[in-house]
C-alpha cells in the first residue's frame, strides 16, 4: 500500500461516521430501537441479578465459568431507568461499543498499518456489515466479542500519543480482561508482538492480560460451566464447520449459503475444495503480510480452536455436529470470518502479492457484496410484549415474584422491592 500524505481531516468527518454507524447497525436490526427487547443473559442474568441481589453480588459473581463484568455493569447502570427501558438501555450501549470499535479502525492509530482511509473506512463497513454475524449485533451478552476484538487492534496499533488515548487503551485492556475470556488468547498475542518488536508500552498491557488470565482461569476453574451434550468430535465435521461458517456464510450469508446447498447437498469435493482454497489464501497471508496481520490471523485461529475445544452451544445434541449442521454460535465465528475478509483485501490491494493469488482474492471479494444483502436484515426478535410485562410487575405487590418471557424463549425472573 502506498502511503498517502497526512492531510488534516474536518473536525466533523468523525461524529459523521459514529453517526452513521449507529445507523447501519440499526438499518439492520430496527426491532432494537423501535421494539427494544431482552435478549436471553441480557435480561435473565444481567439485569434480574442486579436488581434482585445487588451490586457487590453482580460485579463478583461469574457467569457460564468466568466474570463477565462489562455485562454485568450494564446491568447495574439500567437500575437507574425503569423496567420498561431497561433493554433500550440495554441496546443502546450495545451500539455505542460497537461504534466505538468503528471510531478506532479509521482513526489515525492504524495509519501506519493501512495507510489509506479510505480502505480504514472499509475495513471499518465490513465489520458493522458483516454477513453471518447477527448474533453478535445489538446486544451487550455477546458485546465481549467486539471488546476483544478492539484490545486486539488496541494491541496491534501505534502506541497512543496523547492521554485521552494512554486512559482508553489502559481502561477498554482492564474491561476487557474482567468481561471474558478473550484475554487468555490476547495475552500470546501482546507477548510475540514485544518478542517481534521489543516497545515497551506494551508490557503494562501485559501485565494486564497475565492477571485478567489468572483471574478469568481461577474462575473457570473453580465455577461450573453450563452443562452441555458430548463434543462428538470428528474429523468430516471439523471440515464442514470451517466450510460453513468460516469460508463460506462469511462471504455468502447464511441466505446465499442455503441457497448453495439447496443445490449442492453438501457435495464432498465441493466442501474439501472450499476449505482448501480458503486455507491456501489465508496461509499464503500468514506467510507474506506484516507482523500485525499475521497476528490477527493467530488470534482468530486460536479463538476457532478454543470454540472447538469448549462451546457452549446445545445441551442436547452433540455440539460438533449442531454447529456444523446450524447457524448456531455466530458469536464464535465473527473475529475469524472478519479476519478471512481482511485477509482478501490484503491480497487484493497488496502490489507485493502475486497474481496468482490476488485476482482470486478479487473474485472472492466481489461475491462478498452479495452475501451483505442476503444477510443485512437480522431476524427480528419475536414480539413478547415486554411493555406490557413491565408495566404489571410495576402494579405488583412487594415480595412477589413476576416471571417475564424474553427472547429466545426464555424468561426473566424479578422479585418485586418493596
Amino acid at each position: 500500500m502506498i502511503i498517502t500524505s497526512k492531510l488534516k481531516r474536518p473536525y466533523f468527518l468523525y461524529p459523521l461516521i459514529f453517526a452513521a454507524s449507529a445507523l447501519i447497525i440499526l438499518s439492520r436490526r430496527p426491532d432494537a430501537l423501535l421494539n427494544p427487547q431482552f435478549w436471553a443473559e441480557d435480561g435473565k442474568i444481567w439485569y434480574a441479578d442486579a436488581y434482585n441481589h445487588g451490586v457487590i453480588y453482580s460485579l463478583f459473581t461469574p457467569e457460564a465459568g468466568y466474570f463477565q463484568t462489562l455485562s454485568r455493569l450494564v446491568g447495574i447502570i439500567s437500575q437507574a431507568f425503569q423496567l420498561e427501558y431497561g433493554p433500550l438501555i440495554f441496546n443502546l450501549i450495545a451500539v455505542v461499543i460497537q461504534t466505538i470499535v468503528v471510531g478506532f479502525i479509521v482513526s489515525g492509530r492504524l495509519s501506519s498499518l493501512i495507510p489509506r482511509f479510505r480502505w480504514r473506512l472499509l475495513i471499518a463497513f465490513v465489520y458493522l456489515a458483516l454477513p453471518h454475524s447477527w448474533e453478535i449485533n445489538t446486544n451487550i451478552t455477546n458485546s465481549q466479542w467486539h471488546l476483544g476484538l478492539l484490545s486486539f487492534l488496541i494491541i496491534a496499533a501505534e502506541p497512543g500519543k496523547t492521554l485521552f488515548w494512554r486512559i482508553f487503551d489502559v481502561s477498554v485492556i482492564i474491561i476487557s480482561v474482567v468481561s471474558g475470556p478473550l484475554c487468555l488468547l490476547l495475552f500470546p498475542i501482546a507477548a510475540l508482538k514485544y518478542w517481534h518488536r521489543r516497545e515497551k508500552w506494551l508490557i503494562p498491557f501485559l501485565g494486564i492480560l497475565l492477571f485478567g488470565g489468572i483471574v478469568q482461569t481461577i474462575a473457570l476453574l473453580t465455577n461450573a460451566r453450563p452443562t452441555q451434550a458430548e463434543l462428538g468430535a470428528g474429523i468430516g465435521l471439523f471440515f464442514k464447520i470451517s466450510f460453513r461458517h468460516i469460508f463460506l456464510s462469511s462471504i455468502v450469508g447464511q441466505g446465499g449459503f442455503h441457497q448453495l446447498m439447496e443445490y449442492l447437498n453438501w457435495n464432498v469435493i465441493f466442501i474439501i475444495l472450499v476449505n482448501l482454497f480458503g486455507a491456501f489464501l489465508v496461509g499464503y497471508t500468514l506467510l507474506k503480510s506484516r507482523l500485525e496481520l499475521r497476528l490477527f490471523i493467530l488470534f482468530s485461529i486460536l479463538i476457532f480452536a478454543a470454540s472447538l475445544a469448549s462451546p457452549a452451544v446445545t445441551p442436547v445434541d452433540n455440539q460438533w455436529e449442531a454447529m456444523a449442521s446450524h447457524n448456531t454460535a455466530l458469536r464464535y465465528w465473527f473475529i475469524p470470518g472478519l479476519c478471512l475478509i481482511v485477509s482478501l483485501l490484503y491480497l487484493a490491494s497488496s502490489n507485493g502479492a502475486s497474481a496468482f493469488v490476488r485476482y482470486p482474492a478479487i473474485a472472492v471479494l466481489a461475491i462478498l457484496p452479495f452475501g451483505i444483502i442476503k444477510d443485512w436484515s437480522n431476524p427480528k426478535f419475536a414480539d413478547l410484549h415486554f411493555s406490557h410485562y413491565a408495566e404489571e410487575f410495576e402494579k405488583a405487590p412487594p415480595g412477589s415474584e413476576v416471571a417475564i418471557p424474553i427472547n429466545p424463549n426464555w424468561e426473566m425472573k424479578l422479585v418485586k422491592k418493596d
